[in-house]
């Protein structure tokens, strides 16, 4: 049966305002990017491995909520959490999370761990996403094995975005977003290691 077409509500003056800021006056000027990426593309699904900043997923829910007013949004976490403190590093608690989310009003699935068996999980459950964060502290070898099951959860449209640190690269402190070829050639490495460095 067809569903019937439902015409997206406008924004308000302040919401469009809010929108605007966000993307082009918001800091750490750094996160721009990440905001003008969602406004553009209107993800439904985010993933954001390692939570490692609170207010910058709220923002991007935020904006993925304006952008489409009468979708569910669903936000998708895998962190340490709690634990990340034992290690030294910031991180929001497993509590802290969920009770922003409920207050944006949108469906939470977070996963306590680090990236590789949290993204295995993920996979497991045929799970496709649409826009995928991967900030904060990740041991270099496990982000390595990680690629293949992240690739199981995009589609032709989603788009990957990791910071300049991410895998030791340390190109900066920006974000940059992975082409398909780029995902490809990680994934690639990950199960062919010999063949990679040859």
């Amino acid at each position: 049966m067809q569903q019937p077409f439902r015409k997206e509500p406008p924004l308000t003056l302040i919401q469009s305002l809010r929108g605007w800021w966000l993307r082009q006056l918001s800091f750490p000027a750094q996160d721009r990017a990440l905001y003008r990426a969602v406004w553009n593309s209107g993800p439904t699904r985010l993933l954001d491995i390692g939570v490692s900043n609170l207010q910058r997923a709220v923002r991007l829910i935020e904006l993925a909520k304006l952008k489409n007013p009468l979708a569910s949004i669903e936000f998708v976490g895998i962190s340490l959490f709690e634990a990340a403190r034992c290690l030294g590093k910031r991180s929001s608690s497993l509590k802290e999370v969920y009770q922003q989310m409920r207050r944006l009003n949108v469906v939470a699935r977070l996963i306590p761990g680090t990236i590789l068996p949290g993204l295995q999980t993920l996979a497991d459950l045929n799970l496709k996403v649409d826009f995928v964060l991967i900030a904060g502290p990740h041991d270099c070898a496990e982000l390595l094995q990680a690629w293949p099951s992240l690739m199981r959860l995009l589609d032709e449209k989603s788009q990957v975005w990791v910071h300049g640190d991410i895998e030791g690269r340390g190109t900066g402190k920006g974000f940059k977003r992975l082409s398909i070829e780029e995902i490809q050639a990680r994934a690639f490495c990950a199960t062919e290691p010999t063949r990679c460095a040859a």
